[in-house]
């Protein structure tokens, strides 16, 4: 009669019982050195391999099922216009809501081939005439939009410490006046392009002035942070130009841009610069104001004679506003 430690019980369905199994284990690590590897049959040790085998063939599904979930989700609340340093989780809704729903998708830009000496023909690198002035004007309208105090903490911003309008003036929970940083950067531009043509712009500029400087400054700031974090890994090559010895850069190229009049659209939709409240809003009693830094100085101080006709025309356009139950407009109220 075969001895415990020998017999293999099956099941009903030809399987190996759990228990004789584990008593079998048991005996080969009690008794390593008389144990028979024979007894092992090829189709016993063909499960064993198929167990193996199984826990990283259902890892490997696992992953790859979860893989694809998450780029899946990833896909589907992407934003397909925002470069990989832009973190859409730090937009405002307004903004957020404008590019998901088609608004500012990338577009191929092929720039003209550029030859050494060529005068250029875009507006914004012309010298100063009528077109010129027209592209600069429209580039540089005015605007601002209105943001949530839920939009404010994204930024990562105190909304205590900020500019805010009061929540019945039409607007809903959007309260907080919120400007392009696109726009200001193309408005250093401007103030760059014309400092260069100061002699048309400013013909009694003989220097600048501390001011003129210090707003120059400012704007090369503002340039060089945008450019540093913006930076482009575009590429362009060197060409052999006529009678000239020495290599020349081509600076054509192909590049994926974003669209800027999607830009101006979403700016023009949601603008509310011309609501004359805004155009004169004052802080009210109790608003956090942030110090002025040491060392400036020659920031000139408001007058209280200033003071006063602003906050009256304040009050007139709050009243107008009030009788009327119409926002008054920049431009439709004799108070401005």
């Amino acid at each position: 009669m075969a001895s415990a430690a020998s017999a293999e019980k099956t099941t009903e369905d030809g399987g190996i019982d759990s228990a004789s199994e584990c008593h079998e284990s048991e005996h080969m690590l009690l008794d390593h050195d008389n144990y028979n590897d024979t007894r092992a049959s090829p189709e016993r040790r063909g499960q064993r391999w198929k167990g193996f085998w199984l826990l990283p063939s259902g890892f490997l599904l696992v992953s790859v099922l979860a893989f694809t979930a998450g780029y899946l989700y990833r896909e589907r609340g992407y934003v397909k216009c925002m470069y990989h340093y832009d973190n859409p989780d730090l937009l405002p809704k307004s903004i957020l809501s404008y590019l998901r729903s088609g608004g500012g998708q990338s577009a191929k830009v092929f720039e003209p081939t550029w030859h050494i000496g060529q005068p250029p023909t875009e507006p914004w690198a012309r010298p100063p005439g009528p077109d010129v002035e027209a592209f600069w004007d429209e580039l540089m309208r005015p605007h601002s939009f209105l943001i949530t105090r839920e939009d404010m903490v994204r930024l990562g911003k105190d909304p205590d410490r900020y500019v805010s309008i009061p929540p019945d003036w039409g607007y809903g929970d959007r309260v907080f006046p919120t400007v392009l940083d696109t726009h200001h950067q193309m408005h250093c531009l401007n103030v760059l392009r014309k400092m260069i043509y100061r002699h048309v712009y400013f013909p009694n500029m003989t220097t600048l002035g501390d001011g003129e400087a210090r707003h120059c400054d400012h704007c090369l700031k503002m340039l060089y942070e945008g450019l540093a974090c913006h930076n482009s890994w575009d590429v362009f090559n060197m060409i052999w130009i006529e009678d000239y010895p020495h290599p020349v850069a081509e600076m054509s190229r192909s590049r994926q841009c974003r669209p800027l009049d999607d830009l101006w659209r979403f700016a023009r939709e949601n603008n509310v610069i011309d609501d004359a409240r805004l155009q004169l809003l004052m802080p009210s009693p109790g608003a956090y104001a942030h110090p002025q830094f040491p060392g400036n100085k020659k920031v000139p101080k408001v007058s209280e004679e200033d003071l006063d006709e602003q906050r009256k025309k304040f009050d007139a356009v709050l009243e107008q506003w009030r009788s009327t139950g119409e926002i008054p407009r920049q431009g439709d109220t004799p108070s401005l």
